[in-house]
C-alpha cells in the first residue's frame, strides 16, 4: 500500500471510529477490471474527411451516454415550403438515426433534443410534425428549441443535436 493510500485508510478509519461516517469501502485498483476508454468517436463510413476538416466527432460515446453533434439542414432549391421543410427535417432526423444506430442506440434511447432555428415562428410546425415521426413513445425526450440568427453553413435553417443513453444488454 503506498503512502497516500495508507493515509487515506487511516483517515477513513478515524472518521468511522468517531461516528462521523458509517463506513467507507476500500477499492483495490490492482484488482479492478480494465476501464473502457473515457470517450469513443463514432465516425460512419464517408465522414472521415469532415472529421479531419472540422476536428469534431459526428457522435461521441462517453460511458453510457451518446452525444450526437448538431446536424444542420435546409431546403435544397431555396424555395421554402412546409413540404420542403419537412423533407429537410426528415433528412436531419434520419442522419441522426444513422449515427445513433452506429453507436448502438436508436431514437427510443434519446433523452434530450436541442434544436436551433433561424426562423422559429415560420418553421416550428413542420419541425414538430417531423419530430413526432421519430420520437414515437412516452416518455418523450426533453426538448429545447432555440431561435438563432444564423447557422453554419449559411444555407442551414435548423440544426439538431441529441443525447441518448446507450441501451444495456443483459448477458
Amino acid at each position: 500500500m503506498n503512502r497516500l493510500a495508507a493515509v487515506s485508510a487511516a483517515v477513513a478509519a478515524s472518521l468511522a471510529a468517531s461516528g462521523c461516517i458509517a463506513a467507507i469501502e476500500t477499492h483495490d485498483a490492482a484488482a479492478a477490471p480494465p476501464m473502457k476508454p473515457h470517450k469513443q468517436a463514432v465516425v460512419p463510413d464517408g465522414w472521415q474527411s469532415v472529421v479531419d476538416d472540422f476536428q469534431y466527432s459526428p457522435a461521441l460515446i462517453s460511458g453510457d451516454l451518446i452525444f450526437v453533434s448538431g446536424v444542420p439542414g435546409g431546403v435544397r432549391d431555396g424555395e421554402i415550403t412546409d413540404e420542403k421543410l419537412e423533407q429537410a427535417y426528415r433528412r436531419i432526423f434520419s442522419t441522426i438515426g444513422g449515427l445513433l444506430d452506429d453507436a448502438g442506440a436508436s431514437w427510443g434511447d434519446v433523452v434530450e433534443i436541442v434544436s436551433y432555428h433561424t426562423d422559429m415562428p415560420a418553421h416550428i410546425d413542420a419541425f414538430v410534425k417531423v419530430k413526432a415521426e421519430f420520437t414515437t413513445s412516452a416518455p418523450y425526450p426533453a426538448w429545447t428549441a432555440v431561435d438563432v440568427d444564423r447557422l453554419y453553413p449559411n444555407s442551414a435553417l435548423v440544426e439538431v443535436k441529441v443525447i441518448a443513453r446507450k441501451p444495456q444488454h443483459d448477458g
